[in-house]
């Protein structure tokens, strides 16, 4: 994380550790999720060795809902196109498709934004290994698209692989390392086994205390001491 933590209660910094723990919080605490601001990027590029014209539609914005759905009209459309041109294994028909995924998601259609992440995963898979850090982390928006759709069981068990997949290729304090058992321990908190997410979150804790002043420290040692407080 670049940013350390101006308010542990107050101001979010834009660590993505502290902003997992935010929502992680608010599932403990029994509340609502609070309405998501509605951020869409939208990437697609026809490009490399086909000699052909390109199409690039690209930013980060907030957008109104009638223009969340004329993104995903316009993307719906990438992600077939960009495999017959460039191939389904190319870096831009797979982030064509992740994208796609995601402008679903904030569009309210979950179940097709699952179906459109499943199929990115397989993907994924079959170009880089199961293993790879592309692959676990489309894994892990498919958690996020699980856990959205209150399909905890898939979530847990999707958190659990990105988890498990990175232990074999991070240090244990690495951010993403964080950020995967933050969210194993929400979802195994959610399902009740509030004994394994407090395990889970004293291993997690004890090996970032390993790293000096690690600037995440804090937010977990409050996420741990509210999962005491609400057993």
């Amino acid at each position: 994380m670049a940013e350390h933590f101006k308010d542990i209660l107050g101001q979010e910094a834009g660590s993505v550790t502290w902003r997992a723990f935010r929502s992680a919080m608010e599932a403990i605490r029994g509340k609502t999720n609070e309405q998501r601001r509605l951020e869409i990027m939208v990437v697609g590029s026809f490009a490399g060795g086909t000699g052909s014209a390109g199409l690039a539609i690209h930013g980060r914005m907030a957008l109104p809902v009638d223009r969340i759905r004329e993104a995903v009209a316009v993307l719906q459309e990438l992600p077939d196109e960009m495999s017959q041109v460039l191939g389904a294994g190319h870096r831009s028909t797979i982030t064509a498709r992740g994208n796609l995924a995601e402008a679903l998601r904030v569009a309210g259609q979950i179940d097709l934004a699952i179906q459109q992440s499943e199929a990115l995963i397989a993907q994924i898979d079959s170009v880089f290994g199961a293993g790879h850090p592309e692959t676990l982390t489309a894994r892990e928006h498919l958690g996020n698209m699980y856990r959205d759709a209150e399909r905890n069981e898939d979530a847990t068990a999707a958190y659990e692989e990105v988890w498990r997949g990175r232990q074999a290729v991070l240090s244990p304090a690495d951010p993403d390392m964080l950020l995967a058992a933050i969210n194993l321990a929400r979802m195994l908190w959610v399902g009740g086994s509030h004994k394994d997410a407090i395990r889970l979150m004293k291993d997690t804790i004890r090996d970032a205390e390993r790293v000096s002043g690690h600037p995440d420290l804090e937010p977990l040692r409050h996420f741990l001491a509210q999962m005491k407080a609400n057993r």
